[in-house]
């Protein structure tokens, strides 16, 4: 009886655990891929401008492959002077991918730059005919 309820119990905990993993694999990879109106899965290459610290323009190259961002190149017109610039722009690109989408909380001490990046990121995905919601 003691082998039965012990065989339940670790039964439960890996069912568990599996659901689990699943879900923070789902909810870790962001956002669903990117479609046009008609639901096709979109893939290309496109850039999109946006405001950045001191009015300096960031320059954002999205690539989209079967929906999915796979590169985002950031760039400034002046190097974002900013004190956490360069920093805050390494870091959006590589979390932009991981999450597939341009949806960011601010950086610390860089809220210039990533508003840029994030309106820069959105008007490249809306010239490659993408929809989303955020």
């Amino acid at each position: 009886m003691n082998r039965k309820i012990l065989f339940i119990v670790f039964g439960v905990m890996a069912f568990c655990l599996i659901f689990a993993a699943c879900w923070v694999e789902f909810t870790i990879n962001g956002h669903d891929p990117y479609k046009s109106n008609s639901g096709a899965l979109i893939s290309g290459k496109d850039t999109g401008t946006g405001e950045g610290y001191s009015k300096s323009t960031i320059t954002v190259e999205v690539t989209l492959t079967n929906g999915l961002i796979t590169a985002v190149n950031i760039s400034s017109s002046t190097g974002e002077l900013a004190p956490n610039g360069p920093e805050a722009i390494s870091a959006a690109a590589n979390i932009i991918i991981l999450q597939n989408s341009f949806d960011l909380d601010t950086l610390s001490s860089a809220t210039f730059t990533t508003n840029g990046i994030k309106e820069a990121g959105k008007q490249a995905l809306t010239k490659l005919g993408a929809t989303f919601d955020y």
